[in-house]
């Protein structure tokens, strides 16, 4: 009967915790995100989402031999930012921007893009989410 009372005690315990951190991280402000800069060659591609919010999200893709997202537009600006390996920017296919680590890029809404690695890739998506809630006009 002691051994149950303590796992008891030690559940409750633990529940408290949770609630009290789950507590901490609404009001904080603020989310601590870790994420591994690692290119894992058995994949072709890896999407990990690593945040939803209500105005961004963020995922951390990798790619590998030469995988091409293909053309495509989002109706949210964007901002792609190189972890590691290199790859290639194509916009409306007129234009080519070099990725290597530390490299940033902006992109508005509805423009033509696509990314390719060259031959390895590993980058942060930050979508910007249009709030419903929010009012601009005040």
């Amino acid at each position: 009967m002691p051994k149950l009372k303590f796992t008891l005690l030690s559940l409750s315990i633990f529940l408290i915790l949770i609630q009290i951190n789950t507590a901490q991280e609404a009001t904080s402000g603020f989310t601590i995100i870790e994420f591994s800069k690692n290119i894992e060659d058995e994949k072709e591609l890896n999407i990990e989402h690593l945040f939803d919010g209500t105005r961004r999200k963020i995922s951390h893709i990798t790619m590998t031999n030469g995988k091409s997202l293909g053309d495509h537009t989002v109706k949210m600006p964007i901002v792609i930012f190189c972890t590691s390996g290199e790859g290639e920017l194509a916009i409306d296919k007129n234009e080519k921007v070099k990725l290597n680590q530390g490299s940033m890029i902006t992109i508005e809404a509805n423009v033509t893009h696509d990314v390719i690695a060259k031959p390895s890739l590993s980058f942060l998506l930050i979508r910007f989410m249009k709030d419903e809630t929010v009012d601009i006009t005040e």
